[in-house]
């Protein structure tokens, strides 16, 4: 994922402030994943993955960026095959 900061003050975000949605069901982070967070300031880029353990049957969904489990965005997605 890739962020770039338009506010005019320092913003947080990290890979737990989003979700996986498909067929009426919720995937959260992996936790033991090497995943994204940090602030960074306006005008500053911030870069990072955010790994999710889905069924293998699990081939779309919606991401969704939820801070504190209020939905703010979300995004079609196709999910790739795993290799």
């Amino acid at each position: 994922m890739s962020f770039l900061n338009n506010d005019n003050g320092p913003v947080g975000v990290g890979a737990f402030d989003f979700k996986i949605k498909s067929g009426g069901k919720t995937y959260d982070v992996f936790p033991q994943g090497n995943n994204f967070g940090d602030e960074f300031k306006p005008n500053e880029k911030l870069e990072g993955k955010a790994y999710f353990e889905l069924p293998t049957s699990v081939k779309k969904g919606t991401l969704v960026y939820a801070p504190m489990d209020k939905e703010l965005a979300s995004w079609s997605i196709v999910i790739p095959e795993a290799k």
